[in-house]
């Protein structure tokens, strides 16, 4: 639902920086206001695998330091 609202808004902000003159111009704002939340939430998700990326490698290097091994990191 806030999706819609979202992307409702966004298409609403197109309009007033294009003018609102006919049906074609309605179209192509709201789906780039469509598509501009589509892209967001896959940027959304990479950016949430990249954190669970390496919150798993810290999740590693503590457990081994806490079993007294020491880890040598090379980045």
């Amino acid at each position: 639902m806030t999706a819609c609202v979202a992307a409702l808004q966004i298409a609403d902000g197109f309009l007033q920086y294009f003018g609102h003159k006919d049906f074609v111009t309605d179209y192509a704002s709201l789906q780039f206001a469509l598509y501009m939340t589509c892209f967001v939430c896959v940027l959304g998700g990479g950016f949430f695998l990249a954190t669970a990326i390496f919150v798993e490698d810290d999740r590693k290097a503590a457990s081994l330091a806490a079993h007294g091994i020491k880890l040598i990191n090379f980045f």
